[in-house]
């Protein structure tokens, strides 16, 4: 007994504690033979959470990994592109707050091309997106952006304070044409 006890490969503890969590499935719009598959990894030892997204066909063991740097936001996926909003490495590494002249994008993924392409959005954080009912557009919410002499005025009066008030700024819905990747902002603002 004692034998079959020692050969059995010991785990570390960090070992024991990685682990993975679906947070999303979705299946392919048209044909139902894919599914794309978001998890979480943690990972101990590097003290780090790596969000995954793969294509998976559902027919073998085709595993297609798309990104290790996904975000919260649970990919979209509408004919041949999926749409995804990635976390900043370097902000997932060190842990820092965005910086207002970070720009912010929303990725999409072509599978016939095996492509991510980037569409830039602005400097405000996406709060959430979805696709058109043709494909053609996504649509995104965001803080209503400040022109630069009221974020200016802002940061003076504010600089030293915990700052409450400036999530009462209110939110603009926006429409992104993927032919043209025009971005035009859409005339409903939510305060």
């Amino acid at each position: 007994i004692n034998r079959s006890l020692s050969t059995k490969p010991l785990f570390t503890l960090d070992e024991f504690f990685n682990y993975i969590e679906f947070k999303s499935l979705t299946l392919a719009p048209d044909d139902g033979q894919s599914i794309l598959i978001q998890t979480k990894h943690r990972i101990w030892d590097r003290n780090v959470n790596e969000k995954h997204v793969y294509l998976q066909n559902l027919q073998g063991e085709n595993r297609k990994l798309i990104t290790t740097s996904a975000s919260d936001f649970a990919p979209q996926w509408k004919g041949d592109l999926i749409a995804l909003v990635l976390e900043d490495d370097l902000k997932r590494r060190n842990k820092q707050k965005k910086s207002s002249n970070e720009l912010q994008y929303i990725h999409l993924y072509s599978i016939s091309r095996d492509q991510l392409f980037s569409i830039l959005i602005g400097k405000e954080s996406i709060h959430t997106f979805t696709w058109s009912t043709t494909s053609m557009s996504i649509y995104f919410a965001t803080r209503s952006p400040w022109s630069e002499e009221i974020e200016e005025e802002y940061e003076n009066e504010w600089k030293d304070v915990i700052q409450y008030r400036e999530q009462h700024r209110g939110d603009s819905i926006y429409r992104v044409d993927i032919e043209n990747m025009n971005v035009s902002k859409i005339n409903i603002i939510i305060k």
